[in-house]
Formats: structure tokens, sequence, C-alpha cells
């Protein structure tokens, strides 16, 4: 529980930081109205590749490198996450249980204000996802 609660505290800074630092030049239509509606970490097997980060947006997301700055791969949410209705309020990948040096992501909760939905974690997401759970 301890390990989840530091997760959801890194989660909340990092979207701190780039509701304030985001460079929105690098994304033209959105220059005047700049903000962020989550984020969330990336779970890969290769430690390495653990420097991305998915960032929400209105109807898209797209993945940030933390160490290049570069945002890229902008994709529309319900390509992805089909069942998820719009505005994602919240986003964070779930382990089911704690292994040290393990950090392997087992499901993906998306809220959206009241209701959330539930997926499986993956390295790489492909168009529609199957939701496995809604409340």
């Amino acid at each position: 529980m301890l390990h989840f609660h530091a997760m959801l505290i890194k989660l909340f800074a990092l979207q701190l930081f780039f509701s304030t630092s985001l460079k929105a030049e690098s994304i033209d239509s959105y220059c005047d109205d700049a903000y962020i509606d989550a984020i969330m970490w990336s779970f890969r097997k290769n430690k390495t590749e653990n420097d991305i980060i998915f960032v929400f947006r209105g109807q898209h997301f797209w993945k940030y490198n933390l160490k290049t700055r570069n945002l890229w791969d902008e994709r529309l949410i319900k390509h992805v996450w089909p069942d998820v209705k719009l505005p994602v309020t919240a986003v964070s990948g779930v382990q089911s249980g704690y292994t040290v040096g393990k950090e392997d992501c087992h499901k993906v909760v998306i809220v959206s204000r009241f209701s959330y939905y539930i997926y499986d974690c993956k390295e790489k997401y492909e168009s529609n996802q199957t939701l496995r759970s809604t409340g």
C-alpha cells in the first residue's frame, strides 16, 4: 500500500510539473490554453525506456520523453480506449502485487469524473483495448 501511495505522489508531482512547464508550442492548436488533464508513467520491462510518460488532454494523448523533452505520437483516446467517456480526469497504472525489483503494471485505471474504466496494462497500446471492468 505504501508503494501505491508513493506512486500517486509521483504522478501528482509530474502532473503539477507538466501543467506549469510543458512547452505548448509543440502542439500549435493548444498554445493559447495550455493545460493537461492527466498523465501516466509508462511501464516497460526494459527499465532504460521508463523515461516516457503519457500526457492526456481533451480527446488526445501523446508520449513525452523526460530525457529528450520530445512530445510525439499524438493519438485519439477513443481509438485506444473506446469505452472511456471524456474528459479524462486521472489515469494510473496499478500493480496487483509488489515484488522487489519488479515494476510490472497489471491494469490501467482511467477516471472520468465519477466513473472508472479498467484495462490491461501494456507496453504498447494498439487500437481498441478491451474493457475489463467499469463502475
